[in-house]
């Protein structure tokens, strides 16, 4: 179903997902049926403000 061999399937359900790229881990859920949403955002700055000096 998914596409990968049993090893792979194996690190998936285990938690071991260093070894996939994050394109590979949207195309399993994908097979699943899943709806995959990326959202990126900037981190917030410990310590700094916001406001930008002129």
């Amino acid at each position: 179903m998914l596409g990968l061999k049993q090893p792979d399937v194996s690190a998936l359900v285990t938690g071991r997902v260093g070894k996939f790229s994050i394109d590979r881990l949207v195309r399993c859920l994908d097979r699943l049926d899943y709806k995959v949403d990326v959202v990126v955002r900037h981190k917030p700055r410990r310590g700094s403000s916001r406001a930008i000096a002129a």
